[in-house]
């Protein structure tokens, strides 16, 4: 009988060609879970914008949403009366404020904020525009907050006037 020592090339093939296989389930793996992760957060913000516009609407006060980029990742939905913005409470964490870091919550980031005038901000009047500002002025061009996540983007968008969120 022969002593074997070692592996036939056909084995070792064999064992080259599954771990090929793993590692690139893997990396699909992780760039389908970042695409959800990314989703998950895009949708939770443009629903906590609704969420603001909403409830200026029903409470016939000014809400609004302020947002802080990277490396901050966090957005606020407050009331006004235009010179004190109160964060309000979160309906699915009573007795806590509506405070979201994307980063810990889902692992994104906010890129950028792109609305008129420079600003971090956007607020309801109680019929539900869009304003730069209690302040300031009526949306007059589509404002727009970029998040990413894994070098993928969600853009969501304010349209001026109607204040309807779009997530893209």
């Amino acid at each position: 009988m022969k002593n074997r020592r070692g592996f036939t090339l056909i084995e070792a093939a064999s064992v080259i060609v599954i771990l090929m296989i793993l590692a690139v389930g893997s990396f699909v793996y992780i760039g389908f879970t970042n695409g959800i992760k990314l989703d998950a957060a895009a949708n939770k913000l443009a629903a906590d914008i609704r969420y603001a516009q909403s409830r200026a609407m029903s409470y016939t006060v000014w809400h609004g949403v302020i947002f802080n980029v990277n490396p901050t990742n966090t957005y606020s939905v407050y009331s006004t009366d235009g010179s004190t913005d109160t964060v309000v409470e979160d309906p699915a964490k009573l007795a806590s404020n509506l405070t979201v870091n994307l980063n810990t919550a889902y692992g994104a980031t906010i890129n950028s904020v792109s609305i008129q005038e420079g600003g971090n901000k956007i607020e309801f009047s109680p019929l539900g525009a869009p304003w730069t500002d209690k302040n300031g002025m009526l949306l007059s061009s589509e404002a727009g907050v970029v998040i990413g996540l894994a070098g993928q983007t969600k853009t969501i968008t304010i349209t001026q006037n109607t204040g309807k969120v779009n997530v893209e």
